[in-house]
């Protein structure tokens, strides 16, 4: 993309013949008919076919010179006319070319020809998702959060580089010739550090069946869960197959909005599992503080579901029992190679254990006693611990730790088996582990030499540690 190319994106060009890349022959055929026969010429672009509009703009199928298939968003003549509505459809296109992703539509310029102003960006050849969901119907549950988790890891990015998207919704949602996902549109787009305040009081922007409720009321206090909501109502539609708030004006719909009303997604598909459900009316929540705190949070919520999804029923039923100690048992989600994930059960120890073997990650998903919520071991107080010391540089046994000292790592590796090895009350009191629900546990005399002992040993090797790396 040449330096040209940024430079002019961001405000409407002076010259109706300008464009945002160097100046090239012009075609013959006038812009207004290509977009009413979809053929003709805009820039160096030949308009093949239109394949979608608005009452704003259409977009068309064309060719550029050198082959390549693009397509054209080309603004309509009236929109052109309102200058607070072109200067956004030009900042919008700058935001774009700034972005590089594979799950982003690339931008590839900006400019006008003959007085019409268009946009030319990556051909997906596999339509927008409103489209398909049209033909072939919702999709299953489990391809719908593998497209809501490629979307949100696309967002995430976005979000990273300061830019909200606003529109989120199936039909900016376009599909490749691999049926992966891409975000585009970034028409509505908003820079948050170079906000040109051209939303108005009281004037929404987007879509009004995805739009978050303080769009409508509040336009200029906005953050990332604006987003949340677009993107946990497209996965109500991939679900579906119907909007969550259908019919109505755009007043009761926000009525609707902030009240929560809508069909809950299992009154329409009985099937979805609970944690699905849930991720839905959290996302889709009125209040932004109740959603995923943003795309991040999203994403790592999607792939709970999925984990879940992906173990076989019988597992997710069982409940298992409690050690005979009265120790926390929990299960630990583990690939099983083939996409798919296998249960594990085993006590605070043995998962200590296992972290200790590498056996289990940070990112390993685990949940207590059987609940249906799965977290990261990292997240999880029993064993953050663990993970947090590799996070300083420390010694650990986790995969993020790189390259550890080996004689320090083999004596640290001594002290959490020692831990592991402790009576459950010892080994709760050593990493301060308490619940005020359960009465202190009754030990003998004998499991007290036991645990004095160990933790005798567990002292002196901590210290012989730490003089090692003194």
């Amino acid at each position: 993309m040449s330096s040209a190319a940024v430079s002019h994106a961001s405000q409407p060009p002076a010259d109706s013949q300008s464009s945002a890349r160097p100046a090239q022959a012009q075609g013959a055929s006038h812009p207004e008919a290509a977009q009413q026969a979809g053929s003709g010429n805009i820039g160096p672009y030949r308009l093949l076919e239109r394949i979608g509009h608005g009452t704003l703009s259409a977009v068309f199928r064309a060719q550029a010179e050198d082959g390549r298939l693009v397509a054209i968003k080309l603004l309509s003549r009236s929109a052109a006319e309102d200058q607070r509505r072109l200067l956004r459809f030009y900042q919008g296109a700058k935001l774009a070319m700034a972005l590089d992703h594979p799950g982003v539509v690339q931008t590839l310029e900006v400019g006008c020809h003959d007085g019409r102003h268009f946009v030319a960006m990556q051909h997906a050849e596999g339509g927008n998702l409103a489209q398909y969901i049209m033909k072939h119907g919702p999709f299953t549950e489990e391809k719908a959060l593998e497209l809501a988790i490629e979307v949100a890891t696309a967002l995430e990015y976005v979000h990273r580089h300061g830019v909200l998207h606003r529109d989120l919704n199936p039909a900016n949602l376009l599909l490749d010739r691999d049926g992966r996902v891409l975000l585009g549109d970034l028409g509505l787009s908003k820079d948050l550090e170079h906000d040109l305040r051209l939303t108005c009081a009281g004037m929404g922007l987007g879509t009004p069946d995805y739009i978050a409720p303080e769009q409508i009321r509040d336009t200029q206090q906005l953050d990332w869960t604006v987003d949340i909501y677009g993107l946990g109502a497209t996965l109500y539609v991939m679900l579906t197959g119907k909007l969550p708030f259908a019919g109505g004006t755009l007043a009761e719909k926000w009525t609707a909005k902030m009240r929560n009303a809508y069909r809950p997604p299992n009154a329409l598909r009985p099937d979805l599992h609970p944690a699905t459900v849930r991720l839905i009316e959290s996302a889709m929540h009125a209040n932004p503080r109740r959603r995923p705190a943003d795309a991040a949070e999203f994403l790592r919520l999607a792939r709970n579901c999925l984990a879940l999804l992906r173990i076989p029923a019988a597992t997710q039923k069982h409940r298992p029992a409690a050690h005979h100690s009265g120790e926390t048992v929990w299960r630990v989600l583990v690939p099983a190679g083939d996409g798919r994930f296998q249960c594990r059960t085993g006590t605070t120890g043995q998962v200590i254990q296992a972290i200790v073997r590498r056996q289990f990650h940070a990112d390993t998903l685990a949940s207590r006693d059987g609940a249906e919520h799965f977290t990261p071991l990292g997240r999880l107080a029993p064993f953050q611990h663990l993970f947090r010391s590799s996070a300083a540089g420390a010694t650990c046994p986790c995969p993020a730790s790189g390259r550890a000292s080996p004689s320090s790592g083999g004596l640290l590796r001594q002290a959490l088996e020692m831990v592991s090895s402790l009576p459950a009350w010892g080994r709760d009191v050593l990493l301060s582990r308490t619940d005020p629900a359960k009465p202190p546990r009754k030990a003998s005399r004998s499991s007290y030499v036991v645990a004095g002992s160990s933790l005798a040993t567990i002292v002196f090797v901590v210290l012989r540690v730490l003089a090692s790396l003194g």
